[in-house]
């Protein structure tokens, strides 16, 4: 029985290595906006993202990733919500 609970968890495991991609470009580059609004909290903000990455071989990168934020958020002891236990619950 352990064995064959052993042979199934090793063709399992081992499916996960052929779906490695095949093709790794030599440079990456992404950048983004994000946006975060909520009005319930006075919070707002907006910002940038990037990353920017260097392929050496299949298997070493290298890799920077900056973000920035800017806004506004206060949140006051009101606007928290109390713990509920099970007890207070009904």
């Amino acid at each position: 029985m352990k064995k064959s609970i052993f042979v199934v968890l090793l063709f399992a495991l081992s499916a996960c290595a052929f779906a490695q991609q095949d093709y790794v470009g030599r440079y990456d580059f992404y950048t983004g906006y994000s946006y975060l609004d909520s009005p319930d909290v006075n919070l707002s903000q907006r910002g940038f993202n990037t990353q920017i990455g260097l392929n050496l071989t299949k298997w070493l990168a290298f890799g920077v990733d900056y973000s920035i934020q800017f806004g506004r958020g206060t949140l006051l002891p009101s606007e928290l919500k109390r713990r509920m236990t099970p007890s207070s619950a009904n």
